[in-house]
């Protein structure tokens, strides 16, 4: 194997793993992102209801009768 050979090798792997850390970070960010913002903070005591859970009973649709 060449050194140009062994050169251009080296810059398409590392092609490669840029273009995947470049696909790949964003959504390891927005998964700890999503994951903090379902955590309850520590410092706050989170009240035992099944709202907290966000399991709300849904409003009655207010529906427009034809006459």
């Amino acid at each position: 194997m060449t050194l140009t050979q062994l050169l251009i090798d080296t810059a398409v792997v590392g092609g490669v793993v840029l273009m995947t850390l470049l696909a790949v970070v964003p959504l390891w960010l927005e998964a700890a992102a999503r994951a903090d913002d379902t955590r309850t903070p520590t410092t706050a005591a989170a009240p035992s209801t099944s709202r907290s859970r966000g399991h709300r009973r849904p409003r009655p649709a207010h529906r427009i009768r034809a006459v």
